[in-house]
C-alpha cells in the first residue's frame, strides 16, 4: 500500500509539474511572439535607415559634383611659362564605357591650340579623373587608366586623400570661405591644397577652390618635372549647368 501510495503521489506531483510547465509555456508564447515582432521591427528600421542614409549620401555626392551631360564651364587660363592668356571651354559631351570597364562621362577641354579629353568616373564617394590614354596590362586583356586626379565627395574640412602618385602627395581640404572670381562670389567654397614631392625631381604645389553644385572656381598650379613643367592659373568666367 505504501509503495502504491508513493507511486500515486509521484504521479500526481509529475502531473502538477507538467501542468504548471505547460501553463508557463502557454504564457511564454505570446511574450516570445511579441519579442520576436519587436526584434524584427528593429531590424527592418535599421535596414531601412541604412538604405535611406546610403541613398541620401549618393544623392548628396551627385548634387555636389556637377557631372551631368550638357554642363559647360568657361575659364580664363594663364600659362606663365609660355606667357599666354586665353579662354578654355570645358564641356561634358557624353557618356561611354572606358577600356577599364567603368562607366564614365566624357569631359572635353577646348584650348586655343588643342583639344583634350578626360573621362570622369563616379564610384560612390570617389570621383576619378582619367586621361584619354589607357594602357593594356602585360599578358592580359585588361586595361588600366592613367589617373590624372581624384576627389572624395562630399567635400568636408580636414578631409585628406592621396594623390595619383602612389599617395606620395596628399590633397587636403584646408578651409571653407567666400571667394570672388570673374563669374561672381561664392560663399561656401572649399580650398583644396596639394603640396609635395616625389621621385625623379618631381614636385607639385596646387591650390584649388571648389564649391558644391558648381565645381572648380579657381586653380593655381605649379608642377615641376624633368620633361614639361606647368605654371598656370584658372579662373571661372561663366558656367551653364543642367539640373542635377
Amino acid at each position: 500500500m505504501k509503495d502504491s501510495f508513493t507511486a500515486k503521489g509521484y504521479n500526481l506531483i509529475f502531473q502538477e509539474y507538467f501542468f504548471r510547465s505547460n501553463q508557463k509555456v502557454f504564457h511564454m508564447k505570446p511574450l516570445f511572439k511579441t519579442l520576436l515582432a519587436v526584434f524584427t521591427a528593429i531590424i527592418i528600421i535599421i535596414s531601412c535607415q541604412r538604405i535611406d542614409d546610403t541613398e541620401y549620401f549618393l544623392s548628396k555626392v551627385q548634387a555636389d559634383f556637377p557631372n551631368k551631360v550638357g554642363n559647360q564651364w568657361t575659364y580664363l587660363v594663364k600659362d606663365n611659362i609660355q606667357n599666354i592668356e586665353a579662354e578654355v571651354t570645358v564641356s561634358i559631351v557624353g557618356k561611354t564605357t572606358i577600356p577599364t570597364g567603368e562607366q564614365a562621362t566624357i569631359w572635353k577641354y577646348v584650348y586655343f591650340n588643342r583639344i583634350d579629353t578626360n573621362y570622369v568616373v563616379q564610384l560612390k564617394d570617389t570621383i576619378k579623373v582619367y586621361e584619354k590614354y589607357f594602357l593594356r596590362n602585360p599578358n592580359s586583356t585588361t586595361y588600366r587608366g592613367v589617373l590624372k586626379k581624384y576627389y572624395l565627395y562630399p567635400l568636408k574640412l580636414n578631409n585628406t586623400w592621396g594623390s595619383t602618385l602612389k599617395n606620395e602627395i596628399p590633397t587636403k581640404v584646408i578651409e571653407q570661405k567666400s571667394i570672388t572670381v570673374k563669374s561672381g562670389t561664392y560663399d561656401k567654397a572649399f580650398h583644396l591644397q596639394t603640396t609635395g614631392t616625389a621621385c625623379c625631381n618631381y614636385s607639385l604645389s596646387e591650390d584649388a577652390w571648389l564649391t558644391p553644385g558648381v565645381g572648380l572656381l579657381k586653380l593655381d598650379r605649379l608642377e615641376k618635372k624633368p620633361a614639361v613643367s606647368d605654371d598656370s592659373s584658372w579662373e571661372l568666367i561663366n558656367c551653364k549647368l543642367k539640373e542635377q
